[in-house]
């Protein structure tokens, strides 16, 4: 009969095999874990953009879709750095672009990107929408002090106070149980979800 040492060792062996399987399914299970948590709808990031989306999440298809369009012309852009916008001005840059399509690229073959007249017009209209909540979201800014990523340098930690009181005047003037929740719910410098 073996020495027990020996029924030890052939344990510890065949559990660091073991080990080593489960660390390769934990790895495959991360991945698909990752595609789950990145490919689901989310609402959109600038909080104050919300209500335009009826504070519906979007799903990760609409903005896929327009980086597709937007690597279809991405040659024929300047300068060539990567998006780094929201996907609605991304479509909005796409919208422009296939407009301008000939000035582009010189006359040359037909715009890849083809949008349909409906899509267009919703999305100027979405577009203008929103950009009176980047106007407020500038003022807020202006007078609470944070920067365009909404980070602040440490010696501002009373911005901190300002945007609380700030959301406090928002809730107090809501008309509605309804509207006071959508406020509190959405408040544009409450970002801990994308942190």
């Amino acid at each position: 009969m073996p020495p027990a040492s020996f029924w030890l060792d052939l344990k510890l062996e065949l559990e660091g095999f073991r080990l080593l399987e489960l660390e390769g399914r934990s790895q495959c299970n991360g991945r698909e874990q990752e595609a789950l948590h990145f490919g689901r709808p989310l609402l959109p990031f600038q909080r104050i953009r919300r209500e335009y989306y009826q504070y519906q999440e979007q799903p990760p298809s609409d903005h896929i879709e327009n980086l597709h369009r937007y690597l279809l012309i991405a040659s024929s852009l300047i300068p060539r750095d990567p998006w780094e916008g929201e996907t609605l001005a991304l479509k909005v840059a796409l919208i422009e672009a296939t407009e301008n399509w000939e000035t582009l690229a010189g006359g040359g073959p037909p715009c890849p990107v083809v949008f349909d007249a409906e899509d267009v017009r919703g999305t100027m209209e979405l577009d203008a929408e929103t950009r009176g909540a980047d106007e407020t979201l500038e003022a807020c800014r202006n007078m609470i002090g944070f920067g365009p990523e909404g980070w602040m340098p440490a010696e501002h930690y009373e911005a901190m106070a300002r945007s609380k009181k700030l959301k406090e005047d928002g809730l107090a003037a809501a008309e509605s149980e309804e509207e006071r929740a959508q406020v509190a719910a959405h408040w544009p410098l409450d970002e801990e979800e994308y942190m």
